[in-house]
């Protein structure tokens, strides 16, 4: 019996490593490369050159899936092979062969890393001779909140078989431009008499838009490149805004201010950008260009003269796209001159204890009077309040506590916070008035306690419960005494009321807290404890086969020889 069981097991392990050695001798064996890699596709070649040099360039060939890659790509030249580009990041290839007058034709094919080839790509030619001029794009005219781009340029006279002019486009947002020409696309061909173009494809407010032209002949080949204009599609105007430079310090109340102004007036654009900004003081205009570059604002400092009166700005800015903003005004008022000197009396001698004074209203014709502040000794009384709109007779008047002399003055303060002093006066008190009452102060309740808190350590705090407070129960009303019958005593003795005690209120014990609150989220409570968890469950398969493999040999023991069981 032992050694069929033996048998049985070193039969199940040798298996076992059979099956082991066959899956990672299938995963070691790649598959057999027996397709070649797909053609490059040859795009662009250099033309015209004056000089020996041709460039080329394709886009990449690719290899088939599971396939070696490829590796290198060979060039040919008028159906011979002249030379191998290594294929790993490069497509292009310099030709530095070119004779004047001769033609050109070259194509490309790809390499896999088994050395299989693909087919040719598709022919490109080219013809050597003097370069040519290149057309000339001249700034647009462009209608370019209204969706059209209008372009125009110098022509070529000196390109051998012109026969029109490609033109070629790219749109993006702006600082995103395309990395050489190769990622424009062919927009337009206009006839050799044409020399003017007109976009009205459908923009996208914000993006840009760059054009640039070239000649061609009749075989296609074309010149050189022109320059390149771009434009935006922008809708929107500029937004303006302006705020004052001019200290704190000459500032005055109400807006008003007391010396010469300064102020800035910032204007933006986040899509064509501000090209000018139109500013005028009291009428007189002025002009700003805005020549720091596209997507950028502007700020200028205007100075607004200092002589007295109410200034009108006036600003509105223009962007690229030739939107104007709604005009923008600001009124800038300027006072500096003091009001006029009010005249100050007094009752004197006073026999009533008060200090009574009066003056005349001051004048100012521009900002007007904002308040009047008065000055006796050490006593500040400022009136302004209850005073500041009254430009007749004012007067003012307070309880002393000692008899004597005091000398007062008025200060009157426009409003742009210029002012001026009254005459002084002196005023002899002979009686003391009364003092008058200090109030009482309002007591303030003090903050209730934060209520105390506890933390599960999973992030989460709650409010521990705090004892309820006794609801306080009605006391007795008191009992109305009846009236004294005849012959009684008229004078009654008052009932006494005992209070009804209030009951105690029972605590609301504190919640009782579980260790496993502490444990924080994604912590396995105590109880969770064990030999079988989830880690160990490869030990549990593991023990499961071999049960199942002893329950085969035992079978095999026994179950299909009875004999053997004796």
């Amino acid at each position: 019996m032992i050694e069929d069981m033996v048998s049985i097991v070193r039969l199940s392990v040798l298996a076992f490593f059979v099956l082991v050695f066959a899956v990672q001798l299938s995963a070691a064996v790649a598959p057999l490369d027996v397709t070649p890699p797909s053609p490059p596709e040859l795009v662009y070649m250099t033309r015209f050159v004056p000089s020996n040099e041709i460039r080329l360039g394709w886009l990449a060939g690719y290899d088939n899936a599971g396939g070696s890659g490829v590796c290198s790509y060979n060039v040919y030249l008028n159906e011979s092979f002249i030379a191998q580009v290594d294929g790993r990041g490069n497509v292009s290839y310099l030709f530095t062969s070119a004779v004047k007058g001769d033609i050109y034709v070259f194509y490309v094919t790809s390499v896999d890393c088994v050395g299989l080839e693909s087919g040719p790509s598709n022919t490109d030619s080219s013809y050597v001779f003097d370069r040519p001029t290149a057309p000339y794009l001249h700034f647009m005219q462009a209608s370019r909140s209204f969706n059209d781009v209008w372009l125009n340029w110098t022509g070529v006279t000196d390109f051998p078989g012109i026969t029109g002019y490609n033109i070629y486009a790219y749109n993006a947002s702006f600082l995103s431009l395309p990395a050489n020409y190769h990622e424009y696309y062919l927009l337009a061909s206009v006839p050799v008499n044409q020399t003017n173009y007109t976009d009205n494809a459908t923009r996208v407010y914000g993006d840009w838009y760059v054009y640039f032209v070239r000649a061609f002949n009749a075989t296609g080949d074309e010149g050189r490149l022109s320059n390149t204009v771009f434009t935006d599609y922008d809708t929107l105007p500029p937004i303006s805004g302006i705020s004052f430079v001019t200290p704190p310090s000459l500032q005055g109340s109400g807006g008003w201010f007391r010396s010469d102004v300064l102020v800035n007036i910032t204007s933006f654009d986040e899509v064509s950008g501000v090209n000018k900004v139109r500013y005028a003081v009291d009428g007189v205009k002025n002009v700003s260009y805005n020549r720091s570059g596209y997507k950028s604002g502007i700020s200028n400092l205007v100075s607004v003269p200092g002589v007295e009166g109410i200034h009108l700005v006036e600003f509105q800015a223009r962007d690229r796209a030739r939107n104007w903003e709604a005009v923008q005004n600001l009124s800038v008022p300027v006072d500096w001159t003091a009001p006029s000197a009010p005249v100050l009396s007094g009752v004197s001698p006073s026999t009533n204890g008060l200090v009574e004074l009066s003056w005349n209203a001051s004048v100012d014709a521009l900002s007007g009077i904002g308040y009047y502040a008065v000055y006796c000794d050490a006593i500040n009384a400022d009136v302004g309040a209850e005073y500041s709109a009254n430009t007749t007779a004012l007067q003012y008047s307070f309880a002393v506590s000692n008899p004597g002399y005091y000398y007062c003055r008025v200060q009157a303060f426009d409003i742009a916070g210029n002012s001026v002093y009254s005459n002084e006066i002196s005023v002899r008190v002979d009686a003391v008035g009364s003092p008058t009452p200090t109030p009482t102060p309002t007591p303030v309740p003090p903050l209730a306690p934060p209520a105390p808190f506890y933390s599960n350590g999973g992030g989460a705090s709650y409010p521990i419960p705090q004892p309820a407070a006794a609801t306080p129960e009605p006391t007795a009303e008191p009992t109305a005494t009846p009236a004294p019958e005849a012959g009684e005593s008229s004078s009654p003795a008052a009932s006494s009321v005992t209070p009804t005690p209030e009951p105690t209120a029972t605590p609301t014990p504190y919640p009782t807290l579980n260790p496993d609150d502490f444990a924080g989220p994604g912590v396995a409570p105590s109880s969770a404890t064990g030999f079988f968890t989830l880690s160990n469950n490869w030990f549990l398969g593991l023990l499961i086969i071999l049960v199942c493999l002893a329950a085969v040999g035992l079978y095999y023991a026994y179950g299909k020889n009875p004999k053997k069981k004796e």
